[in-house]
């Protein structure tokens, strides 16, 4: 939930401070689904072993979409200082290295207010 575009644009001030406070609801549908999404994200999350759904098995989590399609440099020389996403091809590129198909979703995942792709990378 605190990773949610959503969350993190309504309590963005509160976020600045960085403690994290996180809203429950009093309906209880809407709890059990909000309860359903976090057990899900917690399977993927830990690769099957948490969680896991009524009709699959343990261990065991959906390939996704994306592929390396070039593999970034692994050399000290070849490390990423900057990366491009292109919204029309879908493809990801880091560095050197080349990923497709990324989904715009998947490109812009943040976590409290946080991009994780652009971390450790010069964008500027």
């Amino acid at each position: 939930m605190l990773a949610q575009p959503g969350f993190t644009v309504r309590y963005l001030k509160e976020l600045e401070t960085r403690e994290l406070r996180v809203p429950v609801t009093k309906d209880a549908a809407l709890f059990a689904k909000v309860r359903n999404a976090g057990a899900r994200l917690l399977w993927l999350h830990t690769y099957g072993e948490r969680f896991v759904p009524k009709g699959k098995r343990r261990g065991h989590v959906p390939n996704g979409e994306a592929r390396c399609v070039k593999a970034v440099p692994g050399d000290r020389a070849g490390y990423p200082e900057s990366f491009e996403y292109n919204d029309a091809t879908r493809i990801l590129n880091v560095g050197g290295g080349r990923f497709a198909p990324v989904s715009r979703e998947v490109f812009e995942f943040e976590v409290s207010a946080s991009r994780w792709f652009s971390r450790g990378l010069d964008t500027e």
